[in-house]
This record gives structure tokens, sequence and C-alpha cells, in this order.
């Protein structure tokens, strides 16, 4: 099995040119370039020197491996975000719920500032009251 497919085919750059011989436009990739990273595809003059043109039906095993990798890759990257959704859930329960025994405390505060106040207040009133 080839290692690091998609590795292998992030180095390669697709380009549009224009053939010289007819002058019609085209999509490929630069043999010398695709050389310098799968040389196993690349046919050569028979001087060895100069690339005749890349065999693009032996890109095929590269670039299946490398879609392979991708969907690995993706349905890593599905797990990991189930696992943060279920995280996030589980956070915000927790929010919801300080959120609640917060305002649960800002009312406790506020009832026992009301009875800070009438116990500062009170003595006058209840000794005036016995009275």
């Amino acid at each position: 099995t080839l290692s690091n497919a998609l590795e292998t085919v992030d180095r390669l750059r697709g380009v549009s040119f224009v053939w010289k011989d007819n002058g019609r436009p085209s999509v490929g990739l630069i043999a010398e370039e695709v050389a310098e990273v799968i040389p196993e595809v690349v046919d050569w003059e028979e001087n060895g020197l100069e690339a005749a043109g890349v065999n693009y039906s032996a890109l095929v095993a590269v670039l299946v491996e490398a879609v392979k990798a991708q969907r690995r890759r993706a349905e890593a990257q599905a797990a990991e975000i189930s696992g943060q959704r279920a995280d996030l859930a589980v956070l915000r329960a927790r929010v919801a719920e300080l959120e609640s025994e917060r305002a649960e405390l800002v009312s406790l505060r506020s009832r026992l500032a009301e009875i800070e106040r009438r116990l500062a207040d009170g003595p006058s009133h209840s000794v005036a009251a016995r009275r």
C-alpha cells in the first residue's frame, strides 16, 4: 500500500496550458515537477534527460490512496466533532445549572440585606412598639 499518498498529491501542481503543436488549451501536470514527487509515473525520452510525459493512469493508485486517507481524516474529524458536541451539551447544562444557582444566590443576598436592614432598624422599632 502506498504511504503518504495525501501528502504526495498535495505536492503535485495542476496547471492549465496550451499545446505548442495545435494551440489547444488543456490541463495537466508538468512532467519535470511530477518527477520530483513520483518519478515512477514520468516517461522519459530515450536520452533520459527530457521528460516525454506523465503516465496519468499510473497516478490513479496514488489518488485512490489519497482519497482513502482523506476519508479517514474526515471520519476522525467527524468523530471529534461529535465528541465536542456532547461535551458542549454537558457544558451548556452546567452553565444553566450555575446560572440558576447564581440567581438563587442573588435572591438570598437580597433577602439577607433586607434582614440585616431590619435588624439594624428593628431594635428601636421593637422597643417603641413594646411601650
